[in-house]
């Protein structure tokens, strides 16, 4: 899904410097009060898709460039694809507070979200800079937020919404979605085989010197708990193996 959001964005802008005007486009897309009175019921999603600064695009490219594919591979394309649409109306939920009558566009507060989940969830993974400088994934994320907050901040006071909508959708989707993912996976996993006749002793004091091979089950709880960058080549060989016999149902 990522690169397809990114692609957009990059359409939209360029829409913006070489087809048409940009207020037309941000008055297409954008959002602003009055929108919902006059039918325009889309224009808080498709919101997201314009902006009025390539400064601050740009930051938003870099941070789902950055953080937005290893969630989307953690939560699966359709429950990340509802996260970029779900942070993106609690922003403008929080716009109608404190946005006044600026419009509302953006796609701040998908950044938001990513940075916020990624820090949750691989806070304290060592992250290497250029340089050789290792900081945590948590502090890289908060400076990252902060550069984007602060180039956010050059269009108004109402880009706070941004910040707020991105935030709590972070942090309540890191803490639940995982969680689903696990339970549907192993709820279609084929049930346990009965157990085996017990086997001689010699061949039970040679298969002791055998590791014994993952189960779906243990390789469901490592993802929740370290992401799916962390399995070994058998557990991917398994996970793809037990992805195949669901497809083939």
């Amino acid at each position: 899904m990522l690169p397809w959001l990114v692609g957009v964005l990059a359409l939209v802008q360029y829409l913006q410097w070489m087809v048409v005007q940009p207020s037309d486009v941000q008055a297409a897309l954008g959002f602003t009060r009055g929108d919902l009175d006059a039918g325009r019921w889309w224009t808080p999603v498709t919101a997201l898709v314009v902006h009025d600064s390539v400064s601050l695009l740009l930051m938003n490219l870099y941070v789902l460039a950055l953080y937005g594919w290893r969630l989307e591979r953690l939560w699966g394309s359709s429950r990340h694809l509802g996260v970029v649409i779900v942070s993106t109306v609690a922003a403008w939920a929080a716009h109608l507070f404190v946005g006044g009558a600026t419009p509302f566009f953006g796609a701040s507060a998908v950044a938001f979200a990513m940075l916020v989940a990624t820090a949750v969830r691989w806070g304290e993974e060592p992250q290497l800079l250029i340089g050789g400088i290792v900081v945590r994934a948590q502090w890289l994320a908060v400076v990252v937020g902060t550069l984007l907050l602060l180039t956010g901040l050059e269009s108004g006071p109402s880009f706070l919404a941004h910040l707020i909508g991105g935030w709590l959708v972070g942090m309540t989707a890191v803490r639940i979605l995982p969680l689903p993912v696990a339970r549907a996976a192993r709820a279609s996993a084929p049930a346990a085989p009965a157990s085996a006749p017990s086997a001689p002793p010699r061949v039970r004091a040679m298969a002791t010197n055998v590791a014994p091979a993952p189960t779906i089950d243990q390789i469901l709880d490592k993802i929740s708990a370290q992401g799916i960058d962390h399995l070994t080549d058998e557990e991917r060989q398994l996970l793809d193996e037990h992805s195949r016999r669901l497809r083939d149902r």
